[in-house]
């Protein structure tokens, strides 16, 4: 899970997607390798469906990181 967690990070880092959404979809990403055994193929509408059940949220909000 953590090589697809990175994976989906780097991907919707050269996608341009915006943060609240690049961690929303290398989160759901992530889930989905481990809900699965083996090497697995699955579908963009399974992605997509643990995409709306995934919630990210600011845990440090007044944090400098958007400066760099």
């Amino acid at each position: 899970a953590g090589d697809t967690l990175v994976a989906g990070l780097c991907w919707g880092h050269m996608q341009v997607m915006p943060k609240h959404d690049l961690l929303r979809f290398a989160t759901a990403l992530s889930a989905l390798a481990v809900s699965q055994v083996g090497v697995g193929l699955t579908s963009q509408e399974e992605l997509e469906n643990i995409k709306l059940q995934t919630q990210v949220s600011e845990l440090y909000p007044n944090t400098n990181l958007d400066k760099n």
